[in-house]
């Protein structure tokens, strides 16, 4: 009896000394597939990853033109690598001076943003949105924009593609939502109230997509959210912008807000994108939120750490990948790349990796991620 009582005994030592190292140690291993990302005579290019999917990667390739502010490469060369397949399906020669890098597929060809700069402007450029294929090359419309990182973002939604862009001149300022029907875009609703903010500028969940934009005079921005029928709702946001995001039910973003006199704290605010119900988390600082059709999104912070943070649960764990180096040296940048699958870029171009979340849950409830009304 008394054996049978010390090995009960030690039984549960055991569990208590694993709960407390797990609880002390909230970082989850996490396996995630290398892509063998090999671009053959192309890997002569500075290459910009700029649209990915459950089987496609698209880069615009170019070279290094200058240091300093603006834009560092050109782009020479628009291609769709397969990763599943490991080989360059096309490529597309296109010879510009200016840095393409919105891009998406689009019937047999691509979708781009391009632009020319404008002399004494204070950084405003004329932008195009161009198609191409093997077959033809368009312009299928044009405006003007406050600098390049305001050129038109694409989102797909179902199998179709909408574009966020807008119109700066002298005329006055307004941005649209359009989509396109066969070469001709169609308006789906105009804003002259607000401009656009974020440079991460357009974000899908292949069903709503959201964007962050502000009236002349507000202190802090506006989270959009919009589908084919037009916007459905406007969250104002209480703290700087430092991310936002979009999942397969939730629109996210990260806030810096001020709470007294050189006092800051940081937000994660969630909108469900269905009802517009807010809720407001304690966290700390998220950025390069990247969520799409999953029912997670990841993050990094100060430290380039990465995070899978489930939203419906407000759980958040570290992540720590085999193949990273997680220093504040090993930049890390995230894409969509279908149902909770998101494509991990490693050192801008280093290494890349597919990650699949199972979403396990975590028995653990941050001490920091509590709930507050808005």
């Amino acid at each position: 009896m008394k054996k049978k009582l010390c090995f009960i005994l030690l039984i549960i030592v055991v569990l208590l000394v694993c709960c407390v190292v797990f609880l002390h140690n909230p970082e989850v291993s996490v396996a995630a597939t290398p892509l063998n990302v090999d671009l053959g005579d192309l890997n002569k290019f500075v290459p910009t990853l700029c649209y990915t999917d459950d089987s496609r990667m698209i880069f615009s390739l170019g070279q290094r033109i200058r240091d300093g502010s603006g834009p560092l490469v050109n782009t020479e060369v628009l291609a769709i690598y397969n990763y599943t397949e490991e080989a360059v399906e096309k490529e597309f020669t296109v010879n510009r001076d200016s840095y393409i890098y919105r891009i998406i597929p689009y019937k047999d060809g691509l979708l781009y943003s391009d632009y020319e700069s404008i002399e004494d402007s204070d950084g405003n450029v004329n932008w195009t949105v161009n198609y191409i294929s093997d077959k033809e090359k368009m312009e299928i419309c044009k405006g003007r924009a406050r600098y390049y990182e305001r050129t038109p973002a694409f989102a797909k939604i179902g199998d179709e593609v909408v574009f966020l862009c807008e119109h700066a001149g002298e005329g006055g300022y307004r941005y649209e939502v359009n989509r396109l029907v066969g070469f001709e875009a169609e308006n789906i609703f105009t804003d002259t109230e607000h401009v656009l903010v974020g440079s991460k500028m357009m974000c899908t969940n292949n069903e709503e997509y959201c964007f962050m934009a502000a009236k002349e005079g507000d202190k802090y921005a506006t989270l959009v959210i919009g589908d084919l029928k037009g916007k459905r709702s406007y969250t104002p946001t209480d703290g700087l912008l430092i991310s936002y995001g979009i999942t397969d039910k939730y629109a996210v973003c990260s806030v810096k807000q001020e709470i007294g006199e050189n006092l800051f704290r940081q937000t994660l605010v969630r909108i469900n994108v269905k009802t517009g119900k807010v809720s407001t988390y304690m966290e700390e600082a998220c950025y390069r939120i990247t969520g799409g059709q999953s029912k997670f999104c990841l993050c990094v912070d100060d430290n380039f750490q990465p995070f899978e943070i489930n939203l419906k649960k407000g759980q958040r764990k570290a992540l720590n990948i085999e193949g990273f180096i997680n220093n504040e040296n090993s930049a890390l940048a995230f894409y969509p790349a279908g149902k909770d699958r998101i494509i991990v870029n490693y050192n801008m171009g280093e290494k890349y990796f597919l990650f699949i979340s199972t979403l396990q849950p975590v028995p653990l409830m941050l001490p920091n991620f509590k709930e507050y009304p808005v």
